[in-house]
């Protein structure tokens, strides 16, 4: 009897290992989340994993042999069956899909599936479908497009416009209202920088609105809300410019970056024209005001120069030639007392004609704007020490109606009367001239001159702003103590 032995320790402990592998990776696929199907070509089911029964409750005989497509939700069976003829071909369109498949009691979950084409591999030669339930993420997607679609729909109808910006400005969402204001449509809209879409933008007194001043470039830099901030938007379509009122309020995720920007935007154009029409109702209102005031006191002038004139004129004159009647007949020691009283009758006559000429400017309507202000520089300059010269080249005063005739004698007037009065002045220079529609007038003099920008405008000064803006003119003071004064006019040409 021959007995041989062979170790085959290694050969044992080899095959320990092996079931040890596969009962580890058998409990593992068991209690695995993700159920696994193998499928031949027709969809016909060869194997099912144990999570299977986790996820749906069948055994493996309940599934094995079946065709996959009978526990799919008749609404996706479509979807379901052309992405698996998809993968088949070996050209899938989608990774995976999410589908609704039935439990044993009847129910539907939601599982997102993934398969896999390995037909052609020998050791496996099926289609292995890989699906677990996803029925949680499902709900709150669902949820979160519920929640969108309301969203949209809340601002789609809102009389206000709002829109949703990146931290580059650019636009990703905004309803109709928004497109509405900027004559345009959202599609034109979505993807576009909102700084080249609205370029030109002024503030409401007119200066352009630099891009490190718009609300949405200071809300991304700052990273803090905007309010409020009025801008007049230039729509190239229309032409034309609108008003809106915009708040940016920016969104910011845990590490304070900006995920995107809410913008809200008020469409003001309407209000806007409203302020305009009541300031320009105001300014009318102002005008015919100062207009009043100015005609109430041109005609106390001439009232006041009348009864000068005519009445205290013509008694002083009377006086006057009774003294010479009185000169005729009296002595030598009261010729001399007539005399002097005459005299002085006299002086107060030429002052009395000089007062009653200034209140109402004899040649204004008789010989023109020019020679009544040449008539009030004789005046002037008999009784002060001043030199005034008067320029008026390319001046045409025919194309002044008489309003704006006397509106420029006044001024002239006023401010020679303020030179004489403050300024201790030797010269003063005038110059009048058209130009550009415009009549520009001029008064400069070389006096102690003053702070323009501290001193108070009395009453003088204020007459002639009055009565320059009037005209819809305005006036302009250069001064400074030392350096004389320059007061210039500029009005529209009423013509």
């Amino acid at each position: 009897m021959l007995t041989v032995g062979r170790d085959i320790t290694e050969r044992k402990q080899a095959e320990e290992k092996l079931m040890l592998s596969e009962q580890f990776h058998r409990t593992l696929i068991a209690d695995s989340s993700n159920a696994t199907l193998l499928m031949n070509a027709n969809g016909i089911i060869t194997y099912a994993s144990e999570a299977v029964r986790n996820l749906l409750n069948y055994e493996f005989k309940e599934v094995v042999g079946k065709n996959a497509f009978e526990f799919v939700n008749p609404e996706d069976v479509n979807f379901a069956m052309n992405s698996f003829e998809k993968e088949v071909e070996e050209n899938p369109e989608v990774k995976s899909i999410v589908v609704r498949l039935k439990k044993k009691d009847g129910s539907w979950i939601w599982c997102r599936v993934r398969g896999h084409n390995m037909l052609s591999n020998p050791y496996i030669k099926s289609i292995v479908v890989y699906f677990h339930d996803d029925t949680q993420r499902k709900k709150a997607n669902d949820a979160l497009n519920e929640s969108e679609k309301r969203f949209r729909n809340l601002i789609r109808d809102l009389k206000i416009g709002v829109v949703l910006h990146n931290k580059n400005a650019e636009t990703l969402m905004c309803n109709r209202a928004m497109s509405e204001m900027l004559q345009t449509n959202e599609e034109e809209l979505i993807g576009k920088s909102i700084f080249n879409i609205a370029s030109d933008v002024i503030h409401e007194d007119g200066r352009c609105f630099l891009m490190e001043e718009r609300p949405l470039y200071v809300a991304i830099q700052t990273k803090l809300p905007t309010k409020d901030v009025v801008l007049g938007v230039h729509l190239p379509k229309t032409n034309k410019r609108v008003w809106l009122m915009i708040s940016c309020v920016p969104v910011l995720d845990d590490n304070n970056e900006i995920l995107h920007i809410v913008s809200s935007v008020n469409d003001i154009t309407k209000r806007k024209q409203l302020e305009q029409t009541l300031i320009a109702d105001q300014i009318n209102y102002q005008k015919q005001l100062t207009q009043a005031t100015i005609d109430v006191q041109e005609e106390e002038r001439k009232e006041i120069g009348k009864e000068l004139h005519d009445n205290i004129g013509q008694l002083l004159a009377t006086s006057k030639l009774y003294l010479d009647l009185a000169k005729s007949t009296a002595d030598n020691t009261t010729k001399e007392m007539i005399s002097h009283s005459a005299a002085s009758i006299s002086y107060v006559i030429n002052g009395v004609r000089e007062i009653s000429h200034s209140l109402i400017p004899p040649t204004l309507g008789d010989l023109g704007l020019i020679s009544s202000i040449k008539d009030l520089i004789e005046t002037f300059t008999r009784t002060q020490p001043l030199e005034i010269k008067f320029n008026y080249p390319f001046f045409n005063e025919d194309l002044l109606p008489e309003n704006q005739k006397l509106m420029v004698f006044r001024i002239i007037q006023e401010q020679l009367n303020n030179i004489i009065k403050h300024a201790n002045a030797r010269e003063v220079v005038i110059t009048l001239k058209n130009m550009d529609k415009l009549l520009w007038l001029e008064v400069k003099d070389d006096g102690k001159g003053f702070d323009a920008k501290k001193i108070r405008k009395g009453i003088g000064l204020a007459n002639i702003k009055n009565r320059a803006e009037l005209f819809g003119g305005k006036m302009e003071i250069i001064s400074d103590a030392g350096e004389g004064c320059l007061i210039n006019v500029m009005v529209p040409q009423a013509v």
